[in-house]
């Protein structure tokens, strides 16, 4: 550790660790530069035309869309009752019809964005982002329901930790249909 004379708390030196700073310059310094050396090398053109259709990540992408599509229905489907039960209660009803609507569309875009996938449609590369912003105001609206009398920030601390997790997630998916190849090659209708 280094210490530093100048500043002096309660009668001690001021002590500096430099290694967070070390880890953090690995954590980040590492994947830039790997990154940055990827894209110097060229690559060659034989290997970029035959990338084409679902295989490697975009294999992945295809069964986690299918799979959330299934699971985010079921979610719908269970939650019918909590929603059934909130609309005829004046003092919960506007955070649970936020709730209510911004799912059911977040279920048909899901659908639409499915399909387009499948059909291999340039649609595809435009729904995605749209389906990863609509999944950020399920993330917003998910709070609205604090607004109910005696839910806390406790109780929807599971569920909206979900959702953040699959809103970052989607983000790097969505990074990765602007820079694969394969997507390029594959999305051409």
């Amino acid at each position: 550790m280094c210490t530093f004379p100048r500043r002096r708390m309660e009668g001690r030196p001021l002590q500096f660790s430099i290694w967070p700073w070390l880890i953090v310059l690995v954590l980040i310094g590492v994947p830039v530069a790997l990154l940055l050396r990827a894209r110097r090398r060229p690559r060659p053109r034989e290997k970029d035309e035959q990338l084409a259709g679902f295989g490697g990540w975009l294999l992945l992408l295809a069964v986690g869309l299918t799979f959330g599509l299934l699971r985010s229905l079921a979610d719908f489907i269970l939650s019918i009752d909590l929603f059934r039960t909130a609309f005829h209660e004046p003092d919960v009803f506007a955070p649970f019809i936020l709730v209510f609507f911004v799912l059911v569309a977040s279920l048909l875009l899901h659908l639409w964005t499915l399909i387009a996938m499948y059909r291999k449609r340039k649609l595809f590369l435009r729904l995605f982002p749209a389906l990863w912003g609509v999944s950020g105001i399920l993330v917003l609206s998910s709070f609205s329901v604090l607004l109910m009398p005696g839910v806390t920030l406790g109780h929807i601390t599971a569920g909206v930790g979900q959702l953040i997790a699959v809103f970052i997630v989607m983000g790097l998916w969505v990074w990765y249909l602007r820079a694969s190849v394969r997507v390029k090659n594959t999305f051409v209708t």
